[in-house]
């Protein structure tokens, strides 16, 4: 916990930068995540953490927040030829996404298996097959002044409710 990881280049491994089980408050800004083959940053279980001015690139998930990974910030970031860009699952919720940019994954930003009230703002999905999408009961999000341009679908809501987004 509490850690700082700062200009760092992970290229090329099953796991770039991995944050799990309750290592709480760290900061990840200006790193580079190139040629992952799962997670190119990561955090598992872990809550409380600021993401800021990341690029994760060619991985299946460029910047994954899974299994009760709660109330983190996520903003200036760049996820791009991924999977998933920006993927948060598995009841992670109260996080808040801002002025991100998510283009030419499969998914640009996802919202899947129950990940609750969480808040996306001012992100750009751009050129993805889905922009954005709420997935599997992730339910009582705020989606505002977000910007969704050139994806197969711009925003994809399936089995998800109570969510709100408005420009």
């Amino acid at each position: 916990s509490s850690n700082t990881l700062t200009s760092n280049t992970v290229n090329s491994n099953n796991f770039g930068i991995f944050i799990q089980s309750f290592s709480d408050n760290n900061i990840l800004t200006s790193n580079t995540a190139n040629s992952n083959n799962n997670y190119g940053i990561s955090l598992y279980s872990s809550s409380s953490n600021t993401l800021t001015s990341n690029t994760a690139r060619v991985s299946t998930f460029g910047i994954y927040l899974d299994s009760y990974s709660n109330n983190n910030i996520i903003t200036s970031n760049t996820a791009y030829s991924n999977f998933y860009g920006i993927a948060l699952n598995s009841f992670s919720n109260n996080n808040a996404l801002t002025s991100n940019t998510a283009s030419s994954n499969n998914v640009g930003i996802q919202l899947g298996s129950y990940s609750n009230t969480n808040t996306l703002t001012s992100n750009t999905a751009s050129s993805n097959n889905v922009g954005i999408s709420l997935h599997t009961s992730s339910n009582n999000n705020i989606i505002t002044s977000n910007t969704v341009t050139s994806n197969n679908k711009g925003i994809d809501i399936y089995y998800s409710t109570s969510n709100t987004i408005f420009n």
